[in-house]
């Protein structure tokens, strides 16, 4: 009785430990997968399997499962990648751009190192995958700014970031303005798609 009891309080610790550990993956959007190439067999967490959005009881995890997801570019950027690290046997980092059956975009970080034998010889690669959509966007809005405003310069400088501005977060309304405590004084402002005239606008009325 006593080694069941012993057992089962295993059990539960190490479903506790995996629980916790899929939720810790879920709460930062980070996957882990491993490859076994001797035997020929892969390991995808829960976690990757939401990131790509696909079903584990459709997708079977391997390489070409998650080719299958991809455009050809994107496809034959991650098989090259993957190859040059077996041949160099070297741990890599890149970002792939992926389109969920639900239609959106997103950007996955994959970190992936492997193991090899003496000879150089691969024996399994495990790495991370991380959705890192958001960032992606904060840099292309950044670069949509720095692209709509670089040459532009003096009085039409702020009209250009707030058509950019509006344009990059795609959002009705952007305004730059001054605040000189009881009133803003708008710089530029628009409505729509449109500049609007300045105005001074009461804050506390």
């Amino acid at each position: 009785i006593s080694d069941i009891s012993q057992r089962k309080e295993s059990e539960l610790k190490l479903a506790t430990s995996e629980a916790r550990f899929q939720e810790a993956q879920r709460q930062a959007k980070i996957g882990s997968w491993e490859r076994n190439i001797v035997e020929n067999t892969e390991y995808w967490s829960e976690e990757i399997y939401r990131l790509l959005e696909c079903d584990p009881q459709q997708v079977t995890p391997s390489l070409e499962s998650l080719l299958s997801l991809l455009s050809p570019e994107e496809g034959e950027k991650v098989r090259s990648n993957y190859q040059a690290h077996l041949q160099h046997q070297q741990p890599y980092e890149f970002v792939y751009r992926l389109q969920t059956p639900s239609g959106r975009v997103k950007y996955i970080y994959d970190r992936v190192e492997g193991v090899f034998d003496d000879q150089g010889q691969p024996l399994l690669t495990r790495g991370t995958c991380q959705d890192v959509t958001e960032t992606y966007r904060y840099q292309s809005i950044l670069q949509q700014l720095v692209d709509g405003t670089a040459s532009v310069t003096g009085d039409n400088f702020f009209n250009a970031l707030v058509e950019n501005l509006s344009r990059a977060l795609e959002v009705k309304y952007a305004i730059v303005a001054l605040n000189h405590g009881d009133f803003l004084q708008t710089l530029a402002w628009v409505s729509d798609g449109k500049l609007q005239p300045n105005m001074v606008y009461d804050i506390e009325n």
